[in-house]
């Protein structure tokens, strides 16, 4: 729900267990922590953890024209999203360059229509225009997102936002949009990051003063100072 600091302080609390647990189990949750610390403004640290993860399940020793296993393709992917919410456009490319390759090597359609999401989304942050910003929300429509993939895409259409705001507002405010209007089939919800912005982005398009407590609120999910809280 975007409550970032909660997400940072319970997964400090979960305690190692061995063996116990799968080291897929073990790679995303390293992952979602790692997006959490890249939100916060810690990429550096967050994207050598997601590193960190993927490694722990694609290095499995095998031949290099071996099929690669199903959970170092899913960290790939996930490590690709941390890369643009990061906004790194050198890893984006580089594991989006691996990711193709494993799906050159192994087919898997469902997998394979994440990664076109992503590599549209990719686009934007290489270039954002009109036109790519079309192309990623004309595919975000053609199969609308339910569930957890509603919220993951509310979330990244904002993420997106923030990063063009300040060189390419008219694309950002295309985004941002398309969230508000993505939000409306969101549970009811208060605070934290997804919830901040949306109410910041619902004034600024219709003009008028930003909310002191959506502040308020962006400040506690994303820690005072961050680069998300000016221009408001």
């Amino acid at each position: 729900r975007g409550h970032l600091p909660v997400v940072l302080r319970e997964i400090d609390a979960i305690t190692a267990t061995g063996d116990i647990e799968a080291p897929g189990a073990i790679a995303a949750r390293k992952v979602t922590y790692a997006k959490a610390l890249v939100l916060t403004g810690q990429a550096a640290r967050g994207l050598a953890l997601a590193e960190s993860a993927r490694s722990s399940v694609c290095d499995t020793g095998a031949s290099p024209d071996a099929p690669p296993v199903l959970d170092c393709v899913r960290q790939t992917i996930s490590i690709l999203d941390t890369s643009m919410v990061a906004a790194d456009v050198a890893a984006t490319d580089r594991y989006l360059a691996i990711a193709t390759q494993f799906f050159r090597q192994a087919p898997n359609p469902v997998l394979e229509a994440n990664l076109e999401l992503l590599r549209l989304r990719a686009a934007v942050l290489h270039t954002p225009t009109d036109a790519t910003v079309a192309a990623w929300l004309e595919k975000l429509a053609s199969a609308p997102p339910t569930g957890l993939a509603l919220r993951s895409t509310v979330r990244v259409l904002l993420v997106s936002a923030q990063q063009l705001q300040q060189n390419h507002p008219g694309p950002a405010a295309q985004l941002a949009a398309q969230a508000i209007t993505l939000s409306a089939s969101l549970p009811n919800e208060t605070g934290g990051m997804d919830q901040s912005l949306l109410s910041l982005w619902r004034t600024r398009i219709a003009k008028t003063p930003a909310s002191s407590d959506a502040l308020r609120g962006l400040e506690a999910a994303l820690g005072a100072g961050h680069v998300w809280l000016l221009g408001w």
